[in-house]
């Protein structure tokens, strides 16, 4: 779904679940257009007409992310100089739309005429429940949907499919309310024909509601909402610069920020809160991108750290299920609420191809520590974090190396679940994709890095032994890992390691060179003779098909710590500490 926000011809609008991709006057009727919730297009036609036409467009104003002012005009025929019609003659149209969850709309007509009107107000309205990923693509699941028209206000439509033993249920309904009831055309349409003496005023409210899990569910407040962002833009961190450009960048990050927070996935809690991952395409929960988010923007509060580690605590995997690449104590990739994962067609009703994701909770709860001191947030989510770190031990390393390996076991899954996820991502240097399994290097830089930060959650929580244990298996790895990624004649390190033969062999380096490393700048030990930040940033690092995030950087802190064996492991898990390893069939046991 493209937007080009420097010359629109497409407009977003959006809060929570809810998204409505128009055209700059409010019309929706080609792809990708719509008004989408929980991942499913709802609305696929909304196009008003005034006597027979579409309205002109004169100007649209964006007055918050969830909202708009939009200006029509609707030219009259038949005027000429003698009047009282005019050749000039129009109805003003003013349209006043906000969505979350659903849409409310104001139109309102006025009469800028000297002559009586009674315009013809046609409302075109229909839904196709596609699911987002199937908007401008072969449809892959086909149900029934079902017209009704209630007490003369408005539409209700209510989708049914369902695919083997799995069923879906989407609904939408627009209530209309105006000073005339609305009459019925066809089964696609409200329609009006108010009376207008000259200047006189016609509105009608519309309300979308949608059905999700068997609920109804319509805008929230206007007045709430509005208390709730002044509530916010009072109490947050104000960022102020000498020129005002840096600051003023900041704020409309953190005001951007905020306005992709999901009430539908937090609860409206105070203390904790879940952004959506992106507009339009990607509402919902993605797990490595919710938890950067939180602590990359520590400095705002902890409220997105708090409401990602409950929510993937929450979701950690239990079972081994193959179809959804999920395994005991993997985290969630992505959590998609559209037909195609409600009907098991896809597997994002709960997808866990990830291997960023285990090792991002613990770096995201290390660093809600540092910010807040919070221990019993660490007390809480310890056991998840030490799940996930057993999954990366016993089943995330497939070939016992101490190397996390990526490999799909679903027929929709992801054939790359590094950093770079997307399928064509890891190639050859001469272009062709690399198979998989194989083991990307930042996934390796960031699991000791979760190793060495569980250690000093360890610490906090007085658990020293175990804390011993974790800093000696990331001082080992730590090592291991440059001997197997460094290629001296680059003086880089490689992409990937890759199999030479047989299904779980020693490995080779793959020669590539791209931006992934620039995510371990801070895992690489002091010997390495070269500062892979120069490299990645360079014109061959950022140029052509990988110009893409390099994910996090992750850094152990510089402050003194919580207490003085905490600040004694981290200078130890830097120099690198001495003893047995424990190999990764039996580690950690916790």
């Amino acid at each position: 779904m493209t937007v080009d926000p420097f010359t629109p011809t497409r407009r977003l609008l959006y809060a929570d679940y809810s998204v409505l991709c128009s055209r700059p006057d409010g019309t929706v009727s080609d792809d990708p257009e719509g008004l989408y919730d929980h991942d499913t297009r709802v609305l696929s036609l909304r196009r008003l007409k005034v006597d027979g036409h579409e309205p002109t467009f004169v100007s649209s104003s964006t007055l918050g992310p969830d909202r708009c002012l939009t200006t029509l005009i609707a030219k009259q025929s038949g005027g000429d100089a003698e009047g009282p019609r005019l050749p000039q003659d129009a109805i003003e149209v003013r349209i006043e739309t906000r969505v979350g969850p659903g849409m409310h709309e104001r139109i309102t007509l006025i009469n800028r005429t000297m002559v009586e009107l009674r315009p013809d107000v046609r409302l075109e309205i229909d839904g196709d429940f596609a699911d987002i990923a199937e908007v401008g693509r072969d449809r892959l699941q086909k149900g029934k949907t079902t017209r009704t028209w209630v007490d003369r206000r408005g539409f209700e439509l209510v989708y049914r499919a369902a695919s083997g033993e799995r069923a879906v249920e989407r609904g939408v309904r627009m209530w209309a309310v105006a000073s005339l009831p609305a009459s019925r055309r066809g089964v696609r349409a409200l329609s009006w024909r108010p009376a207008l003496e000259p200047g006189a005023t016609w509105i009608a409210d519309l309300t979308v509601e949608i059905l999700i899990d068997g609920t109804w569910r319509g805008p929230r407040s206007a007045t709430d909402r509005d208390h709730e962002v002044d509530a916010w833009r009072s109490s947050r961190p104000v960022v102020q610069s000498e020129p005002a450009g840096l600051g003023d960048i900041a704020d409309r990050a953190i005001e951007d920020l905020f306005a992709l927070r999901n009430r539908e996935l937090d609860g409206d809690s105070a203390t904790s809160w879940v952004p959506n991952a992106g507009v339009p395409m990607y509402t919902g929960v993605f797990g490595r991108d919710t938890l950067t988010a939180g602590w990359q923007s520590a400095l705002l509060g902890p409220q997105i750290s708090r409401g990602a580690l409950s929510l993937l605590a929450a979701t950690q995997a239990t079972e081994d299920v193959p179809f959804r690449d999920e395994e005991p104590g993997k985290l969630l990739h992505e959590m998609r609420r559209g037909p195609l994962s409600e009907l098991d067609i896809r597997p994002h009703r709960a997808y866990y191809g990830s291997q960023t994701t285990p090792a991002i909770f613990v770096l995201a709860l290390s660093e809600l520590w540092h910010w807040t001191g919070d221990t019993e947030a660490l007390r809480r989510h310890r056991d998840t974090a030490m799940r996930a770190l057993t999954w990366a031990a016993k089943l995330g390393d497939r070939d016992g190396d101490g190397f996390l390996e990526s490999v799909t076991r679903s027929p929709n899954g992801l054939r790359n679940q590094g950093w770079k996820d997307s399928n064509e991502a890891i190639r050859y240097p001469d272009g062709r994709n690399v198979e998989a399994p194989l083991a990307t290097v930042e996934e390796q830089a960031f699991h000791i890095l979760a190793i060495e930060r569980m250690a000093e959650i360890l610490t906090a929580l007085e658990e020293d032994d175990e804390a011993d244990r974790f800093l000696q298996r990331a001082a080992d790895l730590r090592s291991r890992w440059h001997d197997a990624f460094w290629l001296p004649d680059e003086g880089f390190y490689a992409m990937a390691s890759i199999p030479t033969s047989g299904p779980w062999p020693r490995s080779a380096r793959m020669r590539a060179t791209r931006s992934p490393p620039g995510s371990c700048r801070e895992t690489s030990p002091p010997r390495s003779p070269t500062d892979s930040s120069g490299r990645t940033c360079s014109p061959a690092g950022v140029s052509g098909p990988c110009r893409r995030s390099t994910g996090p950087t992750t850094r152990m802190p510089t402050t003194s710590g919580r207490s003085g064996r905490s600040s004694r492991r981290r200078s130890r898990s830097a120099s690198g500490a001495t003893g047995s390893t424990t190999s990764s069939s039996d580690w950690p046991a916790g």
